[in-house]
């Protein structure tokens, strides 16, 4: 594999990064969006990296924070929040994620609040997706991206957690 500098690579477990040293040994890649610098053996990297352009659109997908049950939201892999995805969120999933947090959900001017400890005290802005307009997003948390690669996986996983969400 013929490993480019500046190009982004999508790394098979998920998540996007870009190449920004390569010699005989390894190659020194960071996440897009932010992220610390890492140096990985060459060899892996080809195992487990593929060259791939970031999708310009909101994909559905599931996200958690720490060890919270997953929630369905949408996010773009372009807009990330210092390396970590900012998915756009139904309020049934805000709901249902202060329930699993035990955080209480207050109506503010933007959308919502959410207040728990300190790094759950945050506005949730009420934003428009794919002609939806009941989403509501918030960035500076630390979301991962738990959506599976396969399609069918994928699709498994969100109807799994809607169907709880009901």
């Amino acid at each position: 594999m013929e490993i480019t500098i500046d190009k982004t690579y999508k790394y098979i477990n998920g998540g996007f990064f870009t190449v920004i040293a390569a010699d005989l040994d390894s190659v020194s890649i960071y996440r897009v969006g932010g992220g610390l610098v890492k140096k990985v053996e060459k060899e892996l990297f080809v195992e487990n990296f593929v060259r791939a352009d970031i999708p310009d659109e909101f994909l559905q997908g599931v996200f958690s924070i720490e060890d919270n049950a997953p929630i369905v939201g949408w996010s773009n892999p372009n807009q990330l929040w210092n390396g970590w995805a900012q998915p756009a969120i139904e309020l049934k999933a805000l709901l249902r994620f202060c329930n699993l947090t035990e955080a209480d959900l207050v109506k503010s001017d933007l959308g919502y609040r959410v207040k728990g400890s300190d790094c759950l005290d945050s506005e949730f802005i009420q934003c428009t997706i794919s002609g939806f307009e009941d989403h509501f997003y918030t960035d500076g948390w630390c979301w991962h991206d738990d959506t599976p690669e396969d399609p069918k996986e994928r699709a498994e996983l969100i109807a799994k957690i809607l169907e709880e969400d009901q």
